[in-house]
């Protein structure tokens, strides 16, 4: 509350001045930053909205600046109360036109010339200090409540019906009259006659109105039936009144009213092909430009179908993407409900499905775009890619593969955006052969190998790995890099080395016959895991490993030799191996069990 010398002089100043203080046309320029729910439309309202807020708090200091000899509300106090009464305020604002406005996806400029009436702030100052005169309202408030009281029953649906026909559907005096409607929506009880009244209070309602109002009356009639044609064209005729940011609701009213009722619950669902004629009539009205004041596109109004639908009807959401892409505009504001919609499917991730397809149209689309992605929306599509990496499915590895292999200038641009490990990063570049890859050439990764530092050899080791085959021209200089890690003292980093070199072998083309035997030797290795990654890696060179190990065999301590029996056995049959494998004495029984695996596994083959 303003001080009351505040409020005197307040009063003394708009009776007793002599002249008017004359309308101040001002021009500002606000930035707004958007939060992760606004769409454009929320973040235009929001920095519109901000930007007259700190034009009423400025005209509003100057005009308690010209009073003397009291007290006054300092900028921060007077700033809590212009946010707390902003509509009050905002009625001093006779004119605004929006003279610049561009929106980033993640900020929203804008800049307007505005017209301001400090009388007009003046007063509204006093009128927030005057005291409360009796409500003329808490009567219909107080019977309304009583009514809603009662038990559930007919005679309290008459009686509340007969309430709500006394007095006009409102937010300020007769907002009871929603709380009403709530009740006599979820009755199980009839409410003859009060449908219709409703619908027909949609005929005089004033826009902010109807953004509460439609939804409800809607909601009210679809638990009941269809919308007859009369109620329809009441309602497309109250959408072209509405605002444009409170379209929504309408549209998600009417795909709830689609999806299958919950276990026992006794109301009306419309079909899917209503809605989809719904969403046709809406997109055609929107082509008309007969959707909201001023009117949504086609093209925001199919964005806003998107949005809406990706919860209760993915399908019929992605259907309708794939229709209208080539005319969206801003696509990138559809990059979260596209995802969700895929990857909330009951078999995720299949890129032949519906929802496959339209996730694919977008990438298509995001690739051909000229205005990168905002931050957000390259985070969203980057996470997707682990998750697909941790999801153990063929579809998930099937969609990974696919969707690097198909858009890799889009998503080597989001990789390389990202702030995350260094190594993460590069080894997404290389398994997918991306374009502009920051990550060391094969041959480059090979020289680091041999760092003095334990670190950088372990990360070329990864990255090599993830080369493949294609690191091939390195053969010479991983094979001499095996030889030394093979002798130096064991530790975490040089096990890890080892593992990844000993994988990166059976995939070298052509295998160097230095490898074998070096296999051959880490079957003795001590290090966890190694004998038995270097088993797999001389199964999986079984062509060219059959005759250098049947004559390093004898060679070999019991253990090598029981090891690599059991390579044998992982092999496919060979007739080579089975003729070697008669020959060979056990020398204990583990030996022997070890030897009859293998000997059963290629007698086939003779």
């Amino acid at each position: 509350m303003f001080p009351l010398r505040t409020l005197l002089l307040l009063a003394l100043l708009v009776t007793g001045m002599t002249a008017t203080a004359e309308v101040q046309t001002l021009i500002r320029e606000y930035t707004y930053n958007a939060s992760e729910t606004d769409s454009k439309v929320s973040a235009r309202k929001a920095a519109l909205q901000q930007l007259q807020v700190l034009l009423i708090e400025e005209v509003g200091i100057q005009v308690q600046s010209t009073f003397s000899n009291t007290e006054t509300l300092d900028k921060e106090a007077f700033s809590r109360t212009v946010q707390a009464n902003y509509q009050t305020f905002a009625q001093a604002l006779t004119r605004t036109r929006i003279i610049e406005e561009r929106w980033d996806g993640e900020h929203f400029y804008i800049k307007a010339e505005v017209e301001v009436d400090p009388d007009g702030i003046s007063q509204q100052m006093i009128s927030l200090q005057q005291p409360p005169a009796t409500d003329p309202c808490l009567a219909g408030r107080e019977q309304a409540q009583k009514l809603l009281n009662l038990t559930p029953s007919p005679d309290k649906n008459t009686a509340l019906i007969e309430l709500a026909a006394s007095a006009p559907i409102d937010s300020d005096c007769h907002d009871w009259q929603y709380s009403v409607l709530s009740n006599l929506s979820r009755s199980r009880y009839p409410a003859p006659g009060y449908r219709a009244w409703v619908f027909q209070q949609l005929q005089d309602g004033k826009p902010h109105e109807l953004a509460r109002l439609l939804p409800a009356a809607m909601a009210l009639a679809l638990r009941e039936s269809e919308l007859s044609k009369e109620e329809w064209q009441q309602s497309l005729s109250s959408l072209q009144r509405m605002e444009p940011d409170r379209v929504q609701p309408v549209l998600r009213v009417l795909s709830d009213a689609t999806i299958a009722p919950a276990r026992n619950e006794q109301v009306f669902r419309q079909p899917i092909g209503t809605l989809e004629q719904q969403w046709q009539q809406l997109l055609t009205q929107a082509t008309a430009g007969s959707i909201a004041t001023p009117a949504l596109s086609r093209a925001q109004l199919a964005a806003q179908l998107i949005s809406t639908g990706q919860y209760r009807q993915p399908e019929l959401a992605a259907a309708l993407f794939r229709r209208e892409a080539d005319h969206l505009e801003e696509v990138d504001t559809l990059v979260k409900p596209l995802l969700s919609i895929w990857r909330g499917q009951q078999e995720p991730y299949q890129l032949d499905s519906v929802t496959g397809q339209a996730f694919r149209v977008l990438l298509q689309q995001l690739s051909q775009a000229a205005q990168p992605l905002s931050a957000n929306n390259r985070r969203e599509l980057y996470f997707l890619l682990p998750a697909l990496q941790r999801t153990q499915t063929a579809a998930a590895q099937q969609a990974l593969d696919s969707l690097l292999t198909d858009f890799p200038t889009l998503f080597a641009a989001i990789i390389a955006a990202q702030p995350v490990n260094e190594v993460e990063k590069n080894l997404w570049f290389i398994r997918y052969n991306l374009p502009d890859s920051p990550a060391c050439r094969p041959v480059d990764c090979a020289q680091q190998l041999f760092s003095d530092d334990p670190q950088p050899a372990q990360q070329a080791s990864q990255y090599l790995l993830a080369y493949g085959e294609r690191a091939s021209p390195a053969a010479d200089s991983i094979l001499r890099k095996l030889e030394r890690v093979k002798i130096e003292q064991s530790s975490t980093v040089r096990t890890q080395i080892k593992r990844n070199l000993i994988q990166l072998l059976p995939q070298l083309q052509p295998a160097d016959a230095r490898a074998i035997p070096l296999l051959v030797g880490f079957l003795n290795d001590f290090d966890h895991e190694i004998p038995d990654h270097a088993a797999a890696a001389l199964i999986a060179l079984h062509k060219t490993a059959v005759v250098p190990m049947a004559t390093l065999f004898g060679q070999q301590p019991t253990l090598v030799q029981r090891r690599m029996l059991k390579a044998f056995a992982g092999m496919p049959a060979d007739d080579r191996l089975a003729r070697f494998l008669k020959s060979v004495k056990p020398a204990d029984q583990h030996m022997q069990f070890a030897l009859e695996d293998a000997l059963a596994v290629h007698q086939k083959s003779l």
